[in-house]
């Protein structure tokens, strides 16, 4: 089962903004467009004009290649941004390190409301994790202990819907909204799998599956401390 769900421009302003380290607030600012907008094509809500996607282009571009050697600043305290958006920690070392914002999943809502609109932590994970269509994100409860834990933070590629049997998925259950389960592949149904076994497992026959909002991504990355 894959889901055929593109946005491919607001992939690519997103990509350039992270790739900047600009948070959404920080493209806004500098762009002249509402943080809405560029939510919003992010989001693959809306598409911006051409003369406002070569707008950004330049903006993103100029901030990954400034004319000196000083790193670029920010608007608000002249800094980077701490709270959303990716920022290279080490740009001498081989491997780096990004910080990346960390958002909680959407409880309600509807599908296209995969995470909340403001991240609530960062960490650093390194460079090489980094893709424009991922999403870190916190995991609450412990209904997947113990392979997550409660407090644990993965990595969801929101463009990789194909779904391989057996393996981790972010998922929309209208009772839940977004959550992360274990998706097992069978004939007539998909079984939605907790490991922790104390969870009852869910069984969904293929027909009444809605293939454009029941996969959200695929878990890529798990950090956590035991």
């Amino acid at each position: 089962m894959s889901i055929n769900e593109k946005n491919v421009m607001g992939i690519k302003i997103k990509f350039m903004r992270i790739k900047a380290g600009l948070s959404q607030a920080d493209l806004a600012s500098l762009s002249g467009y509402s943080v809405r907008s560029i939510s919003n094509w992010e989001c693959g809500k809306g598409e911006p004009r051409s003369s406002a996607i070569e707008h950004i282009t330049r903006i993103c571009n100029e901030r990954q290649n400034p004319s000196d050697d000083a790193e670029p600043t920010f608007k608000g305290e002249g800094k980077q941004p701490h709270h959303s958006g990716v920022r290279l920690k080490d740009r001498d070392s081989r491997e780096g390190s990004v910080e990346v914002g960390v958002y909680a999943f959407a409880g309600a809502g509807g599908p296209m409301e995969l995470f909340e609109h403001e991240p609530i932590q960062t960490i650093d994970i390194p460079q090489h994790w980094i893709k424009p269509e991922l999403q870190a994100v916190l995991i609450r409860g412990r209904s997947m202990e113990p392979s997550i834990i409660d407090g644990a933070v993965v990595g969801v590629d929101t463009q990789d819907k194909k779904v391989i049997s057996g393996e981790l998925y972010a998922v929309w259950l209208d009772y839940e909204g977004a959550v992360v389960k274990r998706l097992f592949i069978e004939q007539n149904i998909v079984r939605v799998s907790s490991d922790n076994p104390a969870f009852k497992e869910m069984q969904i026959k293929n027909d009444e599956i809605n293939t454009d909002t029941f996969v959200l991504g695929k878990v890529c990355w798990l950090m956590q401390s035991y």
